[in-house]
């Protein structure tokens, strides 16, 4: 039995989610009378294995683009250490796993790591996790 949804998002699936998730924590600061404006970019798995992530990039930037399109080095790091403890939000096997994504705050920039797993790279996905991202970091943040 073919299940789509728990396939991998091809690279369109993951730009779509970023430009998505973008609009949608503009959204977020036009209702909660925020400032700046908004960079997502995607950075596609350093390799195709089961288990795999992607990184979406969130910066707050004063230009249209970030030119940076790869994760940077420290991320990558604290992303291999997690998996190196067995502390990955991560478990299962061939045949069935379970995964969650994290953020990560690095450089004044943020990284949400995903699962590739279509279903989580979906429009829905995307206003969920803009939701999820601005109540993270408001609490983080001492905001409310």
């Amino acid at each position: 039995m073919s299940q789509p949804l728990h396939h991998a998002p091809t690279e369109a699936d993951c730009k779509a989610y970023s430009a998505l998730l973008r609009s949608e924590l503009e959204l977020w600061r036009e209702r909660l009378k925020g400032e700046g404006r908004f960079s997502v970019q995607w950075s596609p798995p350093t390799s195709r294995h089961s288990g795999a992530n992607g990184v979406v990039q969130i910066s707050l930037t004063d230009k249209a683009s970030s030119s940076r399109k790869q994760t940077p080095h420290e991320v990558e790091l604290v992303m291999r250490e997690l998996r190196g403890l067995n502390n990955y939000p991560t478990v299962g096997s061939e045949v069935m796993s379970v995964a969650s994504d994290f953020l990560l705050f690095h450089g004044g920039d943020y990284f949400f790591v995903k699962p590739m797993v279509k279903r989580l790279w979906l429009a829905s996905a995307a206003a969920h996790d803009a939701l999820r991202i601005v109540q993270t970091v408001r609490s983080v943040e001492g905001g409310h």
